[in-house]
């Protein structure tokens, strides 16, 4: 569960933070998870359950110690999550499109098509699948839907990161 690294990651920069502007209670937390991470909603919540009552800042040593969860730093503090999807751009033809377009699909042949993949020639939907076909063996390569070429710009969805925090 990589999930549990990440919000791991997070905790730690945003108590570092907090010690240093003088936060004694962190309310609120806003993360940015690009798509591409693959990183599920529930299993950062889990995680920030699990950790926010592992971790805290005690007046009396200023370190993380292990206490009772719901207690400390993080006592009530609401995790935010934006979902960024994965945008792309062509480097060969200049397209931009979205790695779960309902326009663009292929065939598990190799081959582009546009709609409703339940619709074209009476084919099974279940033989389709969405933004990378699956006979290239390249899942992650985003081939363009207009001309095929692989290795496009990302421009978004492989972000993680801390958007804000709000304390007291």
């Amino acid at each position: 569960m990589h999930e549990l690294s990440m919000l791991k990651a997070v905790l730690d920069a945003v108590t570092e933070s907090a010690r240093g502007q003088g936060v004694t209670k962190v309310t609120t937390i806003r993360v940015v998870v690009g798509q591409r991470l693959r990183a599920l909603p529930g299993a950062l919540r889990f995680a920030f359950e699990v950790l926010t009552g592992e971790e805290v800042l005690t007046e009396e040593n200023d370190s993380p110690e292990s206490v009772e969860p719901g207690t400390g730093l993080f006592r009530g503090a609401v995790l935010e999550i934006e979902d960024r999807p994965t945008k792309a751009r062509c480097r060969a033809c200049g397209l931009e499109y979205s790695e779960h377009d309902d326009k663009d699909w292929c065939t598990e042949e190799g081959e582009w098509s546009s709609g409703n993949p339940g619709d074209a020639e009476g084919k099974d939907p279940g033989r389709w699948a969405r933004t990378g076909c699956a006979s290239s063996g390249l899942g992650w390569a985003l081939p363009c839907p207009r001309c095929g070429a692989l290795a496009p710009e990302i421009l978004s969805g492989e972000e993680f990161l801390v958007d804000y925090y709000e304390g007291e």
